[in-house]
């Protein structure tokens, strides 16, 4: 990824500057602005196709596949949140973010009655790992 948007995630500044210099910036950063938008707009569906679209044009980059976890996890897809984690651990393995938000995926946070609050996405109970959510921390 060019300079622009290497950070991850991009800064407000960052994120301001590279929208207001869309001829200046790769076709990769503007399809990844347009990304964002939509994610920014609460389309998060069109969001998840548009980042698995620029992850098959563009493998290489590991922050689209971060987004698209973070994405296919607000879509309730914990298995395929949990496939994005292990890729983007694979092209970048000092990944913080991913290693945190993949161990999460195996511990069930729902407090008991709390009343009105949404239930995480988590894998189903037949697929935790705890023992490799450790390791991942």
């Amino acid at each position: 990824m060019a300079k622009i948007l290497e950070k991850w995630p991009p800064s407000d500044e960052t994120f301001e500057y590279a929208q207001e210099n869309l001829k200046n910036i790769t076709d990769y950063e503007v399809r990844y602005i347009k990304v964002l938008n939509k994610f920014m707009s609460y389309d998060v569906k069109a969001a998840s196709g548009l980042t698995d679209i620029l992850i098959m044009e563009h493998p290489q980059y590991y922050e689209p596949r971060l987004l698209s976890a973070f994405l296919k996890r607000a879509l309730g897809d914990a298995e395929g949140a949990q496939s994005r984690y292990l890729e983007v651990i694979d092209i970048n393995p000092y990944s913080f973010i991913a290693h945190i938000d993949l161990a999460s995926l195996h511990f069930d946070k729902q407090q008991a009655g709390a009343a009105g609050k949404q239930k995480e996405s988590i894998l189903p109970i037949n697929q935790r790992n705890l023992e490799f959510a450790e390791e991942l921390l």
